[in-house]
């Protein structure tokens, strides 16, 4: 007997937390996400803003804004796979179909504009670095690591340190005359900064901390006597050589700098206005032949970070700079729709499923009827909340979608359910129509008891009567208020409904991060659990209903 599963494609790609270095970096997630995103209207429309970066002619420095729950990691993972992988290679031929599937012409368009060659796509770590400069160097130099590369290619002030010292060394162990330098340098770092050692101060240099270079520069000035320089000592001199490096140009197109949660660095005022503008500058150019691309993420829109240490002036040149590309917060229903996906061409839906038009008409109009997702016509809510979504009735999806607003978090609450993401077992979406055959009228009375909803309580109900019960208490009251109904129906004794503490202490945890209004949740719970057929209501809420009630 065919289940409900074999009908639906479950798309978790876009359902679960992302780590944008860590899941690029890992092969196996990286593709599993890749063939799993299923990409939102929003997506695509950002994603093909960001694609601009390839014409000819473009600033080529972006700021992705959204807020929290809206897919910015997702999509710069999308992104970094899209420069750095092949058009045809596996993982993106599943990208492309997957955008086929919901806009045939625009993923035609964006696979035509990517062209041949690779980038070298830079992943910036989020919290890692201590400026702009830093963190653009060690994503650099960590592609150059990922990709089994010469990191030769990049020659900075910080390397030059390091090779100082072990020239220092070498000359030491040697017998040169030079070796008292060397041992001075030793001697000057245990006095001034008696927690570093010569290996740490190497080791953080080669991970371009600023703070070593600053000891590293004032030792080297006490020993030497002149002050350290180097003629490559700043980003854009860096990024200069690197990019017209004869043999970065014969392995990539360009070098892609992503920076997943750059809204950090600019609230902390962690950028030098003059060596952003330059660089941005750098990225409207060809440079020697290869291109420089920048795209950040932010969840607030770039001039709202203009009080992040950044002087008024100084941040409207910048701003001048940056391209900023809104990602708007999707309709649930759609995102839902981004996970969900029936296939309606297979032959048991044509005959099981597609045969269902008057019932499907039915829970339109009555949708429509009682005021739930007014905001679509009746043809479109059939075909996208109920047959899209099969078999959830639409009040349940409605009901789902307004307890995450409420109580949850938003979209992720909605992925949790329907993705099975992060509780996969009994009672998710993945779940059901993994247990439930194709053929079970699943809209019918009775369903429940067929699919053993309430059953188990109702045969414990029945036992505790038979051993003379005065009293039948449900609990949790919120999750079992169905089983409420069905108590109350089933048997002439007095219902208690138990709001055990964990019910308690979700309103509570909310109302204190401001999501919701206490007083009015705590009501209209207790409002619910009473009009599914309590008789007694066991709460924590006891008092302050009770005042409320009394007014």
């Amino acid at each position: 007997m065919a289940k409900i599963h074999d009908l639906i494609d479950i798309k978790s790609g876009y359902a679960r937390y992302v780590n944008l270095v860590q899941t690029f970096d890992n092969p196996t997630e990286n593709r599993a996400r890749m063939e799993q995103y299923m990409p939102v209207t929003s997506h695509r429309q950002a994603f093909e803003r960001l694609t601009r970066a390839l014409y000819p002619k473009d600033g080529r420095v972006y700021l992705l804004t959204g807020s929290y729950g809206t897919g910015k990691s997702h999509l710069c993972l999308m992104l970094a796979n899209y420069l750095s992988l092949k058009p045809d290679d596996p993982e993106m031929a599943a990208f492309f179909e997957n955008w086929a599937r919901r806009d045939a012409a625009g993923a035609e368009k964006v696979r035509n504009l990517r062209g041949e060659g690779r980038y070298l796509v830079a992943l910036c770590e989020y919290g890692v670095g201590d400026d702009f400069d830093s963190m653009v160097l060690r994503a650099i130099s960590r592609a150059c690591e990922r990709e089994g590369v010469e990191e030769v290619w990049l020659d900075t002030e910080y390397h030059e340190a390091v090779r100082q010292i072990e020239r220092w060394e070498a000359q030491s162990q040697a017998g040169a005359a030079t070796s008292a330098v060397f041992r001075a340098f030793q001697d000057e770092l245990q006095r001034l900064y008696p927690e570093w050692t010569l290996e740490g101060l190497k080791g953080d240099l080669a991970d371009y901390s600023q703070e070593a270079r600053a000891i590293f520069k004032e030792l080297y000035r006490a020993v030497v006597g002149n002050d350290f320089t180097y003629s490559k000592d700043n980003l854009v001199q860096i990024l200069t050589d690197f990019l017209g490096n004869p043999d970065f140009k014969a392995h990539y197109r360009g070098l892609a700098i992503v920076a997943d949660e750059f809204g950090d660095l600019l609230d902390k005022g962690a950028i030098r206005v003059s060596t952003f503008q330059r660089f941005a500058e750098m990225c409207a150019q060809d440079m020697s032949g290869s291109r420089l691309m920048f795209v950040g993420t932010a969840h607030k829109p770039f001039p709202a970070y203009s009080g992040g240490g950044l002087s008024a002036v100084d941040f409207r040149v910048a701003a001048d700079r940056v391209t900023e590309v809104p990602l708007q917060s999707e309709g649930l229903e759609d995102i839902i729709a981004a996970i969900v996906i029936p296939d309606k061409a297979h032959p048991v839906w044509q005959t099981e499923v597609a045969g269902r038009s008057s019932t499907f008409n039915r829970f339109a109009l009555t949708s429509g009827r009682v005021g739930i997702f007014g905001h679509l016509k009746g043809p479109e809510l059939r075909k996208r909340i109920i047959e899209n979504i099969y078999p959830m009735h639409p009040m349940a999806t409605y009901c789902v979608i307004q307890l995450s607003k409420e109580v949850g978090s938003n979209a992720r609450s909605v992925f949790t359910f329907f993705s099975g993401a992060f509780s996969p077992g009994d009672g998710s979406y993945p779940w059901y129509v993994a247990e439930t055959d194709v053929v079970v009228e699943n809209y019918a009375p009775g369903t429940a008891e067929r699919l053993g909803v309430g059953y188990e309580a109702l045969r414990e109900v029945n036992m505790d009567v038979e051993e003379g019960a005065d009293i039948i208490m449900v609990k949790p009251a919120l999750a079992y208020l169905d089983v409420i109904f069905r108590v109350k129906e089933e048997v002439d004794l007095p219902v208690a409904a138990y709001q055990v503490s964990g019910e308690f202490a979700m309103i509570k945890a909310a109302q204190k991060l401001g999501w919701l209004d206490e007083e009015r949740v705590m009501m209209e719970t207790l409002t619910a659990i009473k009009r599914a057929g309590a008789d007694i209501i066991l709460t924590y809420f006891a008092k302050a209903a009770a005042e409320v009630i009394r007014g």
